[in-house]
């Protein structure tokens, strides 16, 4: 019994060492400019977003009328669909691509096949893949058509002919999450964008939204920099922890949404509570 409580504790541990804050993909992915950068490595440390939070609909950086769409071409890089302006912002279909849970496929040692431009799979190869071009990729092989993220990088990457180890187009693009087009009310609220160690393209996987939080405050460090949540201010380093149900592993995620990169929070599990 007592080597069964400290093995999971040791889980705690390792999950709360391993918890990732400082996500910047979200205001890459929304045009907001570094206003502030790291001297010892230019990684920025804060933005200026302000153009998100402005009445109307703007996508990264640039300003739609209202009735005005949204280019359909843009639009599907990040698996949106018939996005057109209206009074509080985009509003857009979300693509379900049929192969989710692979159930398109004529035969589960087949693959999708997908290209660098679009969301959903443009068709199947199933085997034998002897002559099929590969790619070797953070040690694990991709068959032409394939989707990969290169580990570190906010790319999003198709296994294509003459793959040289380098991510560049054709091969591959910057992760397009589409934050303005998919969740244009929690920005305008300011909510605070949740992110999932399982999700590899690092977008947002949900929000959470002004609530009755207590906010473990901070009187240390740099006070200047400030992030926004609902009518909130809090100072870099000031957070607050919410529990949320696990039902499939019985137990509670500790959820932590720190002031890490202004403007917006930034989410993730910290630890772990068993039932």
């Amino acid at each position: 019994m007592m080597h069964s409580v400290c093995l999971f504790v040791l889980l705690v541990l390792v999950d709360l060492n391993d918890a990732e804050f400082g996500k910047t993909l979200i205001y890459e992915d929304m045009g907001c400019k570094k206003i502030e950068s790291n001297s010892d490595n230019n990684l920025a440390v804060a933005y200026n977003c302000d153009h998100v939070f402005e009445d109307g609909c703007s996508y990264k950086n640039e300003k739609y009328r209202v009735g005005k769409p949204l280019p359909q071409s843009v639009a599907l890089l990040s698996c949106s669909s018939s996005c057109r302006c209206k009074q509080n912002g985009f509003l857009c279909s979300l693509l379900r691509c049929p192969e989710i849970g692979q159930v398109t496929l004529s035969n589960q040692n087949c693959y999708h096949i997908y290209t660098l431009s679009e969301c959903c799979n443009r068709g199947e190869v199933c085997p034998p893949f002897d002559n099929i071009p590969t790619c070797e990729v953070d040690g694990k092989k991709y068959f032409r058509g394939q989707i990969f993220y290169p580990k570190n990088t906010d790319l999003h990457c198709v296994c294509q002919n003459d793959f040289k180890g380098k991510f560049v187009m054709p091969f591959c693009r910057n992760v397009e999450c589409g934050v303005q087009l998919k969740y244009g009310k929690e920005l305008k609220n300011r909510c605070a964008p949740m992110y999932e160690k399982t999700e590899p393209r690092n977008c947002p996987s949900s929000w959470f939204c002004h609530n009755d939080d207590v906010i473990v405050t901070n009187n240390s460090g740099n006070n200047s920099l400030k992030c926004f949540y609902g009518e909130k201010i809090l100072k870099l380093g000031e957070y607050f922890e919410r529990k949320q149900a696990n039902y499939f592993d019985r137990v509670d995620n500790i959820i932590r949404c720190e002031c890490v990169v202004p403007p917006l929070l930034t989410c993730s599990v910290a630890g772990i509570t068993p039932w």
